[in-house]
């Protein structure tokens, strides 16, 4: 059987310690077919573009402003020669097997848009897909039933770094926010959902995710942001195509992300922050919710900022006391 011809799309920032290892990992795959590598250096600051321009040969390297993850996927795409796209995040490892295994499938199912895997994730042990609920045997590829509404109401299940997209499908989506560093994927999944795209998983593994770098995004200010703004968007969009049950399950992720932004907003940015975010959530939160947030944001800003001050000052270790001056030297 012949092939897919595929682009490993490799999204780097200051990404100089991690960057080889998911090359060398991408390398090592013994993949039988035509393939290329290209790292999209996202105005990294470090030693990232030497270290990638050192390899050459099937490794492609294309510098450009730092604009954000989702951009520079964006820009791999567009440049990718070949018709299947595999995602892989700087600080990610392909597992061995995965290029060949995701080409074959891809190859025999042209009806197939999207197919991902588990992956394992640094520092836990549970399997990452049944977290969605989603059970997938280990040994091939199911396909996901009514990926939309299971999107909107349990959460992004497809793991980034495990992705193989047709590119086709990755453009006529509109591929991912511009300038988005969190959700941008999520969102990018919902339209090709939406579009009526076919998603397929499989249970094994076919990435490491790195946990411990500080290339991820993973504070609340942004988790949250990122989660509304997509979550929002596609109810306000695609919410009359769910069943009321489901419907109501999204809705419900939407109000509990919504106010945990909110918290967050009041706690670092006062009442100010809470006034802007209430006015621009779309849907609308719930008028018990909307009014309790409405009398937090009475509250002056000084109370969370003395807050804050009081928590830092806890934080700090305590002091050492000297020890008592006396002789530095001692006979001998």
């Amino acid at each position: 059987m012949t092939q897919l011809k595929l682009s490993v799309v490799i999204p780097a920032f200051n990404a100089a310690r991690f960057v080889a290892a998911a090359i060398d990992s991408v390398l090592d795959q013994h993949y039988p077919g035509t393939y290329e590598i290209i790292v999209v250096n996202d105005g990294s600051t470090d030693g990232t573009g030497e270290i990638v321009e050192a390899y050459g040969g099937p490794v492609r390297h294309i510098r450009q402003s730092n604009q954000g993850p989702a951009t520079a996927r964006n820009t791999g795409v567009i440049a990718a020669r070949h018709p299947l796209v595999l995602l892989l995040d700087a600080d990610d490892i392909a597992l061995p097997g995965r290029l060949e295994r995701q080409a074959a499938f891809m190859e025999a199912r042209p009806d197939i848009d999207i197919c991902f895997g588990n992956w394992i994730v640094e520092g836990e042990n549970d399997d990452y897909l049944a977290r969605y609920g989603i059970a997938a045997p280990a040994h091939t590829f199911v396909e996901v039933v009514d990926p939309l509404p299971r999107l909107l109401a349990r959460g992004s299940f497809v793991p980034t770094s495990t992705v193989a997209i047709r590119r086709t499908a990755y453009l006529e989506s509109g591929m991912q926010p511009k300038g988005a560093f969190y959700a941008e994927d999520y969102a990018l999944w919902c339209e090709v959902a939406a579009r009526g795209g076919r998603f397929a998983c499989c249970g094994a593994p076919l990435a490491w995710y790195r946990t411990a770098s500080d290339t991820r995004l993973t504070r609340s200010g942004h988790t949250y942001t990122g989660l509304v703004d997509v979550l929002g968007r596609a109810l306000v969009k695609y919410g009359h195509r769910l069943d009321p049950q489901t419907y109501e399950e999204a809705l419900a992720r939407f109000h509990h992300a919504a106010n945990i932004l909110l918290r967050h907003d009041w706690w670092t940015g006062g009442r100010k922050r809470v006034r802007q975010r209430l006015a621009s959530l779309d849907p609308p939160l719930p008028a018990a919710m909307r009014r309790r947030w409405a009398l937090v944001a009475l509250v002056p800003a000084v109370i969370p900022r003395l807050g804050r001050q009081l928590l830092r000052g806890r934080r700090r270790p305590p002091a050492i006391a000297a020890p008592p001056l006396g002789n530095p030297c001692r006979s001998v």
